[in-house]
């Protein structure tokens, strides 16, 4: 999902910057939704996996027990 996303946004800004004559623009704000959806529609897609991983790494690392141990020997000197 990531290279599409970087091949629409290196096409979009390849073209658009790379050209004397402005015959292609950015769309507007008005035609947002029909012409960008499948990138929104990807995005929202890695973000909402993206997020569940994160999830489920805290819970994952938050259930691990922790054991200390102390291999040094009594020091009787001190009783």
């Amino acid at each position: 999902m990531f290279w599409i996303l970087f091949f629409t946004t290196a096409y979009w800004f390849i073209v658009y910057k790379l050209q004397a004559n402005a015959y292609k623009l950015l769309p507007s704000v008005d035609d947002w939704s029909t012409s960008y959806r499948i990138f929104d529609i990807i995005f929202g897609l890695i973000l909402g996996l993206r997020f569940i991983a994160i999830l489920m790494r805290i819970i994952e690392q938050s259930t691990v027990d922790i054991f200390f141990i102390d291999w040094e020997k009594p020091d009787d000197s001190l009783v």
